[in-house]
């Protein structure tokens, strides 16, 4: 299957590139998004914190950087978004 949207957290093709997902809500209409991508950068809807790419990828992110490791489908510290309880 294809990767969780890192907006939307849906794995269906996309018409656009996910980079360009500008859903409101997740893939099954349960929660509001909670980050926005601008410029092919990722941030945390209600506080414009740019959050780490990396992060959401399945092998997640070891470096020490000023980007938050924090799960863009949901907020959390402990999973990026591919391992997101809220992906389909």
């Amino acid at each position: 299957s294809l990767p969780a949207c890192a907006v939307c957290l849906g794995r269906e093709f996309h018409n656009k590139s996910v980079v360009y997902c500008a859903a409101e809500k997740t893939w099954d209409g349960k929660h509001e998004t909670y980050a926005k991508q601008v410029e092919h950068k990722l941030y945390v809807k209600a506080t414009n914190e740019q959050l780490c790419i990396n992060w959401q990828r399945a092998e997640g992110c070891s470096d020490s950087h000023s980007l938050r490791h924090a799960c863009s489908g949901c907020g959390s510290s402990l999973h990026g978004a591919q391992r997101c309880p809220r992906a389909q």
